[in-house]
């Protein structure tokens, strides 16, 4: 949220839609699995007792691609090193 606000200037209604400002402007081939991240994340904070805890453990020790990518490209554009 905050880099799409303060880096692009955008204001997102959503986190959805803040995932997808900053994924499109950092050029990411993950976008709509960032997305599904968000809506795990709700409903992990919301609706927690109709998760399946070995479905998610079992997709984050498989596929974090995605998050990796996005942390990746975040310290290229905005990490300063010193």
């Amino acid at each position: 949220m905050h880099i799409a606000v303060e880096a692009y200037v955008k204001t997102p209604a959503t986190y959805r839609e803040a995932v997808k400002v900053v994924a499109e402007r950092l050029n990411l081939s993950f976008t709509s699995e960032l997305e599904s991240l968000v809506g795990l994340r709700n409903l992990l904070v919301h609706r927690y007792w109709i998760v399946e805890d070995e479905k998610v453990y079992e997709a984050l020790k498989n596929n974090f691609k995605c998050v990796e990518e996005l942390v990746g490209k975040v310290k290229e554009a905005f990490l300063v090193e010193h």
